[in-house]
């Protein structure tokens, strides 16, 4: 059976893993865009050698790499912005990327599995089981405590090998919230795809600089992953192919490519869509004939809002991992929804914005004490409480998309009161003024353009993520996602890419 998967990011990834248990090579295509030679050479270099041996000048360069614009603290891989698109000019453009790996290139590798009742609007038979979890996640490095989330939130590994290290100060933070739990506010160390084993290759050195890209390659990343697997030829790795619509040829499913500003056509027995919802939704408007019609994509929307602890603390960085350290899990009387709140010391990233590597080095031990006293916390909410983007492809080319928030700031203020309650009950206070709410083109948990029903339709994707008259075609990525949850997101779009991928291969 010839089997094509198109694109290399999480949701590929899933597919990718169930082909491989069942002892199948697919082609998997991709634009491919990759980071500059610089860069590659540099991480090269810094790959060789502990963070305790990197020169001034390889220290200085990656300080740099962790910056900002004027409004807001961004991700960026090694400093380049190659990850992000545009599809327009606009405030309110949506953001997609062409990056081999998608957005995983900077995805914060939380693990966290939702809960089903998180998704009462999906099909049942559409949910990922535990099963899949555990099979998706079996071979990736796995950080996590048994603790009160473990009561609710089940861990996607059977056995957790090793366990980031944390500071004091984070350990002292989370015996003070086991304090204030309880059945609807759960609090416990961050669960994140990370190789903290000691005796692997590619370990967590503590480097103080995950936000800007890891240099090790000790956070899962898809990318490296679809690498390893073409060198070792468990797939077929096909780059610089843009896929520009699909449709039904002889039983079969005939792909146009776009190849060096040329058209290539290709046949397969089976197709798995993965390219993220909005560049998947591009790839249906253009084979469906849907243009100049409104296409909802649903988002799950978040805030940050940053908190002082007044306690004795050091401020240890670099030498620590600088992803989340602490998750809480909470409802309100408003939002009976879980939502997900990450908890962190200020990383390279918040430091760039803060303006600390431009400090002399004179100043930066008063920094650091009041660096000590900040902590960072991020809320995301279930999409119920987010927002929709409404797009419309035209045939001429032009892209239109307008943004509501459904009463973004009312539940965002109730968050705020919640998480300010229980956190000052341990002494961190949350200044109101200090939120900062999610903005319109940040929006990566997206989704639903063409959700799951029980039937399938033009506008709707069945159980295996199949439009009506292409049943050979499966939408794997979050194209067909009904709702998004607040908990994480790369780990569902792995697991229901492994679920459609087992069970249509099967057959």
């Amino acid at each position: 059976m010839k089997i094509a998967i198109i694109g290399t990011g999480l949701s590929s990834y899933g597919s990718i893993k169930a082909m491989i248990d069942k002892k199948i090579k697919p082609y998997v295509f991709d634009i491919g865009l990759e980071e500059d030679k610089i860069i590659k050479k540099l991480k090269k270099q810094l790959q060789s050698k502990n963070p305790n041996k990197w020169s001034k000048n390889e220290l200085s360069t990656m300080e740099s790499f962790s910056k900002t614009n004027n409004t807001k603290p961004r991700k960026y891989f090694f400093g380049s912005n190659y990850i992000y698109k545009f599809f327009s000019k606009t405030k309110e453009s949506l953001t997609f990327t062409n990056a081999l790996g998608g957005f995983g290139n900077i995805w914060s590798a939380s693990a966290l599995v939702p809960q089903e009742s998180d998704l009462n609007d999906w099909p049942k038979k559409c949910i990922p089981s535990h099963k899949d979890y555990l099979k998706v996640c079996e071979n990736l490095p796995y950080s996590a405590y048994n603790d009160s989330i473990s009561k609710k939130f089940k861990h996607p590994k059977q056995v957790i090998e090793a366990r980031i290290n944390y500071s004091e100060k984070i350990h002292r933070l989370k015996n003070k919230l086991d304090k204030v739990n309880d059945k609807d506010f759960l609090t416990g160390y961050a669960r994140n795809f990370v190789e903290a084993s000691n005796s692997a290759k590619n370990k967590c050195r503590y480097c103080g600089f995950c936000n800007t890209g890891c240099a090790y390659n000790s956070i899962f990343n898809p990318r490296d992953e679809v690498i390893k697997l073409s060198k070792n030829g468990k797939i077929f790795l096909k780059t610089n192919l843009k896929l520009e619509k699909f449709e039904v040829y002889m039983k079969k499913v005939l792909l146009t490519f776009m190849h060096s500003n040329k058209k290539k056509k290709i046949t397969f027995d089976k197709v798995f869509l993965a390219s993220g919802a909005v560049n998947t939704t591009k790839i249906i408007v253009n084979s469906l004939d849907l243009y100049e019609r409104e296409h909802t994509l649903k988002h799950a929307t978040f805030v940050v809002m940053p908190s002082f602890n007044f306690s004795k603390n050091k401020f240890d960085w670099p030498n620590s991992n600088t992803l989340s350290s602490i998750f809480i899990e909470f409802k309100t009387k408003l939002i009976r929804k879980w939502s997900h709140c990450q908890v962190n010391e200020p990383n390279e990233i918040i430091m760039s914005y803060l303006k600390y590597f431009k400090l002399n080095k004179f100043f930066r031990p008063i920094f650091n004490f009041i660096l000590s006293k900040i902590l960072i916390v991020m809320v995301q909410l279930h999409s119920k409480y987010g927002g929709i983007y409404k797009i419309k492809f035209n045939r001429d080319g032009e892209i239109e998309t307008k943004h509501q928030l459904i009463n973004h700031k009312l539940y965002a203020d109730n968050l705020f009161t919640t998480l300010r309650n229980k956190l000052a009950k341990i002494n961190i206070y949350m200044p109101k003024l200090l939120i900062k709410y999610g903005y319109d083109n940040d929006n990566f948990y997206i989704g639903g353009s063409f959700p799951f029903s029980v039937r399938s339709s033009k506008m709707h994707t069945d159980i295996n993520g199949s439009l009506k008259n292409f049943k050979n075609i499966h939408i794997v990525d979050s194209t067909t996602f009904p709702s998004i949850p607040g908990t994480s997101f790369g780990i569902l779009l792995m697991a229901n890419s492994y679920r459609i991928a087992n069970k249509v291969l099967k057959k």
